[in-house]
């Protein structure tokens, strides 16, 4: 049974972040992939996810503009876009077989992850050297910005 939730975040998800995040973490962008892999069938024993009515999920669950694909995970993230805003959609049941572990605690090791690739991208725009290391704490990454 689908138990669909978000991953929110404080600013508006970027399609261009989100494919430089996947390319930084090893994660596959799958471009104008219209179906995300989830149980495809909403029973509506939870609430849907902020934005969308139990109705929406029940027509167009399982539907997106684009998809993220992580290794080792059964489900993966449905990127919707609706109303001029990108959600981040995925079926958490049974932790969204591997995909829950990989995204961390509300999705946080997604959101650093995202913060680091528009980092990434924003000291690219402005052209700055830039380098990014594992840090010596397992998990953590270090990002070196040669301002001037």
């Amino acid at each position: 049974m689908s138990h669909i939730t978000a991953i929110e975040f404080q600013e508006n998800w970027e399609i261009e972040t989100l494919k430089a995040m996947c390319q930084l973490t090893g994660w596959q962008f799958n471009e104008n992939k219209k179906n995300y892999s989830c149980y495809h069938a909403w029973v509506g024993d939870t609430p849907p996810p902020p934005g969308f009515t139990a109705h929406e999920m029940k027509e167009q669950i399982g539907k997106c503009s684009h998809e993220i694909k992580v290794p080792n995970a059964d489900y993966s993230i449905g990127i919707v876009e609706k109303e001029g805003k990108i959600h981040l959609l995925y079926d958490y049941w049974q932790g969204g077989y591997g995909l829950q572990k990989a995204l961390g605690q509300s999705g946080g090791i997604l959101k650093q992850n995202y913060s680091i690739a528009k980092t990434l991208l924003e000291c690219k725009k402005q052209r700055r050297r830039v380098r990014l290391t594992d840090s010596e704490r397992v998990g953590w990454k270090q990002i070196e910005i040669e301002m001037e």
